[in-house]
């Protein structure tokens, strides 16, 4: 875990916000951009062992902003206004797993956050997946660097957690037993028979199967004979694919704390509700499904690496990092084309 996790740490992130859905299916696209007043803030308030009590705060402020609200997906019906002020706001408490990130929210597991890496996992450039929104697929990433990130505080150093293309890649599998086959019967939540038929000419019995989720998908299984009459045991369907449900989001880790100091989360899938995912499991936590945004640290009490020394140095084709730690007031330390305020 984090060496600075403790009781009163916390982070506030500005906010450029572009879509909102929150869970009860309410649909926020912002049309213009919203006031320089938005941010999203986490406050550790209580620690044990094993966990943390998280104080997360989402402040969306209104400035001459034009939204269109759209309710249970109706694309019709979707109002457009503009609030020359005002602010939407959420605000709950969660419960952090300190190892793990899992992020828990009355009990319930809603995802995990990857605003935050233990510095160790920085440093030894580890694969890991982070930042899940529950019931997502989320790939695994490489952390890679370090590279010199523009942000609104100077350039700074950090880690980019970046897509690893062997696991995007990776195609699932998913064996379903088909047995006492009948019209109308649904296998693992997933595929309903839909039609059953045998061809003389082949000698083959077909049975249809369509996938409930997304009705326009289907698969058909042949099996030598005639099995009309007795399709007690069809056999194995084994369904294969690529993954979808892909969290597209991108973090910059400080080399230092671990904290994520610029991140972006995007939309996945392809557009359908039940295939759309993007943020972290702490916009998760605030009842919001998809969070499309850009963040980037404004300020915490946590150390960070924008405010101290980093010296690279390259000994034989191997990149070795080591860490000075230096208060340097106002002075800037330029690294070839960079400069670290």
């Amino acid at each position: 875990m984090p060496y600075w996790l403790k009781e009163g740490v916390y982070a506030v992130y500005r906010v450029n916000v572009y879509e909102v859905m929150f869970n009860n299916g309410t649909w926020i696209w912002f049309e213009s951009p919203v006031g320089e007043g938005s941010y999203l803030m986490w406050r550790i308030v209580d620690l044990n062992n094993t966990h943390a009590t998280f104080e997360i705060l989402l402040n969306i402020e209104l400035r001459n902003t034009k939204i269109r609200v759209i309710r249970n997906f109706n694309l019709k019906g979707s109002e457009e206004k503009v609030y020359s002020s005002g602010f939407i706001r959420r605000e709950v408490q969660a419960i952090v797993d300190i190892y793990t990130g899992e992020v828990f929210v009355n009990g319930k597991k809603v995802g995990s956050t990857g605003l935050w890496l233990p510095p160790n996992l920085l440093l030894n450039g580890m694969k890991v997946r982070v930042g899940e929104v529950y019931g997502s697929i989320n790939v695994r990433g490489i952390l890679r660097g370090p590279y010199a990130v523009e942000t609104s505080r100077g350039w700074v150093y950090a880690y980019v957690y970046m897509f690893d293309p062997d696991d995007e890649v990776t195609t699932y599998k998913h064996e379903i037993r088909l047995t006492d086959v009948k019209v109308g019967k649904v296998y693992d939540n997933l595929y309903k028979v839909v039609g059953i038929a045998y061809d003389p000419k082949e000698n083959m019995t077909y049975v249809n199967l369509q996938n409930i989720r997304n009705p326009h998908a289907g698969v058909t299984v042949g099996n030598n004979g005639y099995w009309l009459n007795n399709l007690t045991d069809f056999g194995v369907l084994i369904v294969t694919g690529y993954k979808s449900n892909v969290m597209r989001s991108l973090y910059c880790y400080d080399p230092v704390s671990g904290l994520v100091v610029k991140a972006s989360f995007f939309m996945a899938g392809k557009g359908k509700p039940w295939k759309m995912t993007c943020g972290d499991g702490l916009t998760a936590a605030l009842g919001i499904r998809i969070f499309k945004a850009y963040i980037e640290l404004q300020r915490t009490n946590a150390p960070l690496l924008m405010d101290e020394v980093i010296w690279r140095v390259e000994f034989f084709g191997i990149l070795t990092v080591s860490l000075l730690l230096l208060n340097i007031g106002g002075r800037k330390i330029r690294f070839g084309k960079s400069t670290v305020k």
